[in-house]
């Protein structure tokens, strides 16, 4: 089995986007939202470039085990080897919630289940409007913000990522492929 490093997970996700484009402003009018399109979507488009890379979808990383994570990377490693991936997607229905899914999901980190707690975490957020993308880059833990921009487009994707050694890192101390594009206001259906 090929491993993914929280780099190569990030430089898939700005490939997966870009190739996508024009795609996303039908997904998030979706009503019921687009996450569970998004997991199967990325996690394919992931394994087509090494279908040796061991990903999962809803797996049970919690202490409440009913809680399950959107992607586990790197499953076949120790669970200090592996990156639990939650996502968060801006949608039509969810818009005037989804920094507050977005804080709901970063808190749920702090409830992995004690085999997954050296696990490395990474938040893919994707909000479409650029007055969401801007409340996210603001959004603190451990007194500084945590989320960089990676991709913009259609929509925005922007990452937050801890580790167990280092808790929540600032964009500063993790060196990632910058965004292009402008994000702009989408016309509402």
């Amino acid at each position: 089995m090929t491993t993914i490093n929280v780099d190569q997970f990030g430089r898939a996700v700005i490939d997966w986007a870009g190739r996508r484009g024009g795609q996303f402003a039908s997904n998030w009018p979706v009503k019921g939202g687009w996450e569970g399109w998004i997991q199967v979507d990325l996690t394919a488009h992931i394994l087509s470039a090494d279908s040796a890379i061991d990903i999962l979808r809803e797996q049970p990383v919690f202490a409440n085990s009913r809680q399950r994570c959107d992607l586990l990377l790197n499953t076949n490693q120790m669970p200090a080897h592996q990156i639990v991936v939650e996502l968060k997607a801006q949608s039509f229905d969810n818009r005037d919630r989804f920094i507050t899914g977005v804080e709901s999901d970063l808190d749920k980190f702090n409830t992995l289940d004690y085999a997954y707690q050296r696990s490395t975490c990474v938040m893919l957020a994707m909000p479409f409007s650029p007055e969401s993308l801007a409340e996210l880059l603001g959004v603190e833990r451990s007194g500084h913000r945590i989320f960089q921009t990676i991709f913009i487009g259609e929509v925005a994707c922007a990452v937050a990522i801890r580790t167990a050694d280092h808790g929540w890192l600032s964009p500063n101390q993790v060196p990632a492929p910058q965004a292009t594009g402008v994000l702009t206001t989408p016309v509402l259906p």
